[in-house]
């Protein structure tokens, strides 16, 4: 909503939900999101729909009567996730079934939005670095690997996705944005469909996915563009990622869509026999209540002791904001400041989640940018949302033409007797002039924390006991689910230079303690429980990766200037011109970097559980700041180190002679059965011969060679050791070749 004055009127109305859906919260039997949306539904607020169905996730008791209540409330079961079920179901029949004493709990929550930073940025480039900054291993490349992208803006017939023989590595896409989904499984289908539905609009998923398996490609200006897993299988799955109020958006409103995207490529893959890496560059805030509980119960079933498979999470962007206030029970009043941002594109509406107690006074200032002129005031006793019975409390202070709704909900009491309250406005966008001073009074403990998507906490000097935010705690969700392994962003590349004559840097944004270390955006942990995220880094920071070709005219001005180049290939997109590359920025580019790592991982050990492999990266990554103990909620265990991880799968960290580091300024070539190393010599270069040793992934060593090539004509196929010793730290090191 813009604001037209400055000095306007603050209606603040509290919207609680009816009383049965009010009761029902608080037993714990419909999540807050979900509450939240039938009270729109109730009031005529949620945007009409051809198809009133929605999907959500329930838990019915032991011996409930499954085909007895799907006739009663007329659902639909969609998926199993060991005891819990998404179903589809008409919204109106939700708080009948949630009233049903076989129903342990039916939950839905807000969508997922996607973790790409959005700052202003002039990127054109005539010569890119590929995309990670280090050699790639040349000994897996994901082949007999599934490589899963839940994601939005699929470009379907990208050279970025083709073999070398021009034949698409799509297996199948499928779009949860159609209702009912639709699901292209031939090249047929995908040539003809040619994109996901939000295409026109999004472009995320087609970056993405170029990180993660991109096949080799080259540029007009020839330079050569791979991603990690450039030979997986790939699979993938639009979602609703948009985030623009979703509460109110009559198409797949809630993220049960983004399980059964999950299931799908999980069951695909078994069902092909091949091991499976899903990449999820999206989220949503944490919470301290138990809102998504199905939702994580439904998760670890994916994965928790499943050998070949994982699902890889961005961290977050919000590195830079705090979000966590903690009133310490030796303060009788304390709070902070709501500010309001549109940077990651989501909008700035009201996301605030308090926990308190009984008897504690909770107050909500509607106030200027300076918190020097209060325009409107609430206040709330958490009694007041168990006691509610009308379904609304109102409270109106003067007149005028602004109208903020406050929508509470009680989300749950813990044991300890505290009360966990979810404030929100989903109604409408706050101006980013305006704040909100949040203060709780009485005795006893509280907290404030705010939604990671737009609203941010800030201290408020002017106000006593209101400069008590905590650094850290701003870690998304699902990415703070323990079995995730979720992904922080390294910055290596602040700087990018134009080939039009312009140039981007990066570096007032992401730049914090130098190359090699956190981009200030990254998230941080610990989660709200306290455990330690992220679990591993990559590079984040100017990566350049495919473009969906389908963006309309409007996107595409808003993107020209991050394009890099364009593609030098026979095929055109329909709408003309070149397929493009683009340099993107943020936790969603760190996170395909790993997805395809851990491909690369598990083509050598199919086996690998999401255990083997946060094993593998605790015990290869490299530690970027030595000031820092590991793991840490800055880095996890540091930056990941897919060749080194592939050392320790094949056991050559255990061969003696073979070094464990990629040489800096050497590369191999293989060209048929003749293997060459590059490098350029400098004057700290010792006269001496270089040498070339062949190992065995058993530890055995094949073949010697005094200089540069050596011939590997003699040997089977296989994967073997290559180590090369120049006598300068910069070109000695080792590789891995397949023959």
């Amino acid at each position: 909503m813009e604001r037209k004055k400055l000095l306007s009127v603050f209606l603040m109305t509290l919207l609680a939900v009816t009383m049965s859906s009010q009761s029902l919260t608080a037993l714990g039997k419909l999540s807050p999101y979900l509450s939240g949306m039938l009270s729109l539904e109730q009031n005529g607020r949620r945007a009409a729909a051809a198809d009133a169905r929605v999907m959500v996730l329930t838990k019915l008791v032991a011996d409930a009567d499954e085909v007895l209540l799907a006739a009663k409330y007329g659902f639909t079961v969609e998926a199993r996730f060991g005891e819990v079920l998404i179903i589809s179901i008409d919204i109106q029949q939700i708080a009948a079934l949630a009233a049903d004493n076989q129903v342990v709990r039916v939950e839905a929550e807000r969508p997922a939005h996607k973790y790409l930073d959005v700052m202003p940025s002039q990127i054109r480039a005539d010569k890119v670095r590929d995309n990670l900054d280090n050699t790639l291993p040349q000994a897996f490349t994901g082949k007999d690997v599934v490589v899963g992208i839940v994601d939005g803006g699929f470009d379907y017939i990208n050279p970025f996705f083709r073999d070398a023989a021009g034949k698409t590595r799509i297996k199948w896409a499928i779009d949860y944005l159609k209702t009912p989904a639709q699901k292209y499984a031939t090249v047929d289908e995908l040539t003809t469909v040619k994109c996901s539905s939000d295409a026109k609009t999004e472009w995320h998923g087609t970056h993405v996915a170029g990180i993660a398996a991109g096949s080799l490609v080259h540029s007009t200006w020839d330079v050569p563009y791979q991603g990690i897993a450039s030979e997986a299988d790939i699979v993938e799955a639009a979602i609703n990622l948009a985030g623009n109020n979703p509460i109110l958006n009559p198409s797949n409103p809630t993220s049960a869509p983004m399980l059964l995207a999950m299931k799908e490529m999980f069951d695909y893959a078994e069902a092909e026999q091949k091991p499976c890496v899903i990449n999820f560059s999206a989220g949503i805030s944490q919470t301290f209540a138990h809102n998504r509980q199905l939702e994580e119960e439904a998760l670890r079933s994916l994965v928790v002791n499943k050998p070949g498979r994982a699902i890889v999470v961005a961290a977050g962007n919000q590195g830079l904001y705090k979000y966590l206030m903690h009133k310490p029970d030796t303060m009788m009043q304390a709070g902070a400041g709501v500010r309001f941002h549109r940077e990651d594109g989501f909008g700035a509406y009201l996301g605030v989640e308090l926990v308190v107690k009984a008897n504690q006074v909770i107050t909500v200032n509607y106030e200027d940018s300076l918190y020097s002129k209060i325009y409107g005031t609430i206040t709330l006793l958490p009694s007041e949302l168990e006691n509610a019975t009308n379904g609304t409390l109102e409270k109106k202070i003067g007149s005028g033409v602004y109208l903020r709704r406050l929508t509470a909900t009680l989300s749950e009491k813990t044991a300890d007797g505290s009360y966990v309250i979810f404030l929100a406005d989903n109604y409408s966008n706050y101006p980013e002039t305006d704040r909100i001073l949040l203060t709780v009074e009485g005795a006893g403990e509280a907290w404030i924390y705010a939604d990671t998507s737009c609203a941010p906490l800030e201290d408020v000097a002017s106000e006593p006991n209101h400069s008590l935010t905590v650094e850290g705690y701003n870690m998304g969700w699902p990415a703070s689910v323990d079995e995730m392994i979720t992904v922080g962003n390294i910055g290596r590349r602040f700087k990018l230079k134009g080939s039009w004559g312009n140039s981007i840097d990066w570096s007032p944004y992401e730049l914090g303690k130098g190359v090699g270390y956190r981009a200030l955006s990254s998230a941080c942990g610990p989660t709200l429980d306290g455990r330690v995220k992220p679990d591993v880094c990559a590079p984040g920071v100017n990566i350049v990766s495919a473009y969906n070709n389908f963006v309309n005219e409007s996107y595409e001005q808003y993107l020209v200037d991050e394009t890099i180049a364009m593609l030098d290939t026979e095929y055109e997109p329909e709408n003309g011109g070149y397929f493009a590359l683009l340099s993107q920025t943020g936790t969603s580019m760190s996170a395909p970097a790993v997805t395809g790592t851990i491909a690369l991982w598990m083509q050598a050990d199919p086996t690998l559980t999401v255990e083997g492999i946060k094993d593998l990266i605790a015990a290869t990554s490299r530690r970027p700041d030595t000031d820092l103990f590991y793991p840490n909620n800055e880095y996890g265990h540091g930056e990941i180190d897919a060749y080194l991880g592939l050392c320790y799968i094949l056991g050559i960290n255990k061969i003696q002679g073979v070094s464990m580091a990629q040489p800096q300024k050497a590369a191999f070539r293989l060209s048929g059965r003749t293997l060459t190393a590059q490098y350029v010599a400098t004057q700290s270069q010792p006269t001496e011969q270089p040498e070339l040793r062949i190992y065995s992934t058993d530890g055995r060593l094949l073949l010697t060679e005094q200089g540069t090539s050596i011939n590997l004509s003699t040997l089977p196929h296989g994967v073997y050791a290559v180590q090369l010793n120049t006598g300068n730290k910069a070109t000695t090191g080792s590789t891995l070749i397949r023959l």
